[in-house]
């Protein structure tokens, strides 16, 4: 018995440190992110010589506002850092409607050229298309105010390592606890887990909309 009970302190223990490194990694390169979502129709796009079919479905647009550290440049006052090769990867968790599978795992990421240590707020903008709603939530019939609830991990990686994370998810749930809702998720291996189901914006429709509003994506390099 006390085997175990000190197994179980160090796994706490371990835990903990995580969390701890973690937020000591997002001030040193993000310092504060910020994640909302919504239910949006299909960007509407059309050509004069190119007939419309069928009509404007729904998809789940995931705004991610982050803060970077100001970081100055031995170049001189006006100059600041940069940082290269940041992967950005999101998980949601998606309400199936089914009792017995209640829960789909849905996973995405995108990788970016470089991100300025300005001490501004930048902009990413994530997407479902509605296959992956209908796929596997057929019942549900989600409104935006749904959305606003589900529990989403997003994290920041240069050179695969963590430089931030951000959450959100009810309001009566804590960041901590929403990060302790994710680690735990890692251990079932029954959860259907969807890769490649949140898309990057040049993926979608919106991709020429408000380009330079976003920051710019690596286009070949986030299949890996």
């Amino acid at each position: 018995m006390k085997r175990k009970i000190l197994l179980t302190a160090a796994l706490i223990a371990v835990f903990a440190a995580f969390l701890s490194t973690d937020s000591n990694a997002q001030s040193k390169y993000i310092t504060s992110v910020n994640i909302k979502t919504d239910m949006v129709q299909g960007a509407k796009i059309e050509a004069t010589n190119v007939p419309v079919f069928g009509t404007q479905l729904d998809w789940i647009q995931i705004n991610i506002d982050f803060t970077t550290a100001r970081t100055a440049s031995p170049m001189g006052k006006n100059y600041y850092e940069w940082i290269d090769d940041i992967r950005v990867e999101i998980e949601l968790l998606l309400p199936t409607g089914h009792p017995q599978k209640q829960y789909a795992l849905l996973l995405g990421k995108a990788d970016y050229w470089s991100f300025a240590l300005d001490g501004k707020e930048h902009h990413i903008v994530m997407f479902v298309p509605p296959v992956f709603i209908k796929r596997y939530a057929p019942a549900q019939k989600i409104s935006g105010a749904d959305v606003k609830k589900f529990e989403i991990k997003v994290t920041f990686k240069m050179n695969d390592a963590v430089i931030g994370t951000g959450f959100t998810g009810p309001k009566n749930k804590t960041d901590r606890e929403i990060a302790t809702r994710f680690e735990k998720i890692k251990l079932m291996p029954d959860i259907d887990r969807v890769k490649n189901s949140i898309f990057g914006i040049d993926k979608t429709p919106w991709r020429d909309l408000n380009f330079d509003h976003y920051e710019l994506i690596k286009t070949y390099k986030s299949e890996e």
